[in-house]
């Protein structure tokens, strides 16, 4: 047994004092669709899909323009380094040295089930400018997609991550993932499990084995069905790239698959992490905004991820469609987002 799991056994006897989350499901995205385009196959993944809404990338994306953008082609920084409610929609002037692609502005498409309430929790270990363990916690109203048999943990394991999943007799879904061993995301299940409930939708965050923290704690709300804007370079590019916008009140340090190294992106703490298969992959996420985290990820190095990460500004989506020539009309209104309150540790 590790010193966390021993830590764990001991300390998990003496229950915390309840974290109550009051539901606030008014807070949530406006779901006005935009122009009408042509989805690309998503990737399929046997990972439960509530536990894919930690991770935070969109499921698949919509391609319905092209940019060429060449460096130094756009020496003018347009828009804001922080995103409102109407001006989210991302923007990149130039790319650093050595790299001229392509860049596509299209929307990606959440995989999420209309109605699907969430709420979660973030904790970890601090190693310097490292999160050497990080765990994140949540409680779901049932996945459509989960078909697990009430009271069977089910487990996943990744490369570097680990998951498991329970089906509660009140047909709620609890889970738990992190780059931990699954013994102790099962010893952290037994123990959030029992404190779930439906009404309000909520858990009770347990006691934190020693040199653990609560990061971030979120309130149960409506998880995201509406497109999002991203920027990308065709998949035959070299190096591939992509610029994702996620609507969720989790910071975008749940999205980790691997151990992330802090790194600041135009005055926030942003993370940035490799993938666990192909070392040469490198992502850089940050929370730019209460309840939008943004995603620079492709086969770059870890400095070129995080300069462009920092050339990031936000803009309207009308000034959008017209930098990056998208001529097609939306078919209703423009996509407005109702934001929720910042993430900050109780």
């Amino acid at each position: 047994m590790t010193n966390l799991e021993t830590d764990l056994h001991r300390r998990l006897s003496e229950m915390a004092t309840s974290v109550r989350v009051e539901p606030d499901l008014d807070r949530i995205v406006d779901q006005t669709s935009v122009a009408s385009v042509v989805q690309r196959p998503t990737r399929v993944s046997s990972r439960p899909r509530w536990i894919m809404v930690a991770g935070g990338l969109a499921a698949g994306a919509l391609v319905v323009a092209a940019l060429m953008l060449r460096v130094g082609e756009h020496d003018r920084r347009l828009g804001s380094e922080t995103p409102t409610k109407d001006a989210y929609f991302p923007v990149v002037s130039n790319l650093p040295d050595g790299l001229e692609a392509p860049l596509h502005a299209g929307f990606g498409v959440p995989g999420n089930p209309p109605g699907f309430s969430l709420a979660q929790a973030l904790i970890g270990h601090r190693d310097g400018d490292t999160i050497s363990e990080y765990i994140v916690i949540g409680v779901a109203t049932q996945d459509v997609d989960f078909s697990g048999v009430v009271g069977h943990v089910d487990t996943v394991a990744y490369d570097s991550t680990n998951s498991v999943q329970l089906l509660t007799q009140s047909r709620l879904s609890v889970g738990l993932s992190g780059n931990v061993t699954l013994e102790t995301l099962e010893t952290l299940l037994n123990v959030v499990a029992p404190t779930a409930t439906a009404d309000p939708l909520t858990f009770q965050v347990p006691p934190l084995p020693a040199g653990y923290e609560l990061i971030a704690q979120t309130p149960a709300h409506l998880v995201s069905t509406v497109p999002v804007p991203e920027l990308s370079t065709d998949e035959s590019t070299s190096p591939p790239l992509t610029i994702n916008v996620d609507f969720n009140p989790m910071p975008a340090l749940a999205s980790a698959s691997n151990t992330p190294t802090q790194v600041r992106i135009n005055g926030i703490d942003g993370w940035t992490w490799e993938d666990s298969r192909n070392p040469a992959f490198h992502t850089v996420a940050w929370t730019a905004g209460p309840g939008i985290n943004i995603y620079v990820s492709g086969d770059l190095h870890v400095d070129q991820a995080v300069a462009i990460a920092r050339d990031v500004r936000f803009t309207d989506e009308t000034t959008w469609r017209t930098r990056y020539q998208m001529h097609d009309a939306p078919t209703g209104p423009t996509t407005t987002l109702t934001v929720s309150p910042p993430n900050t540790p109780p």
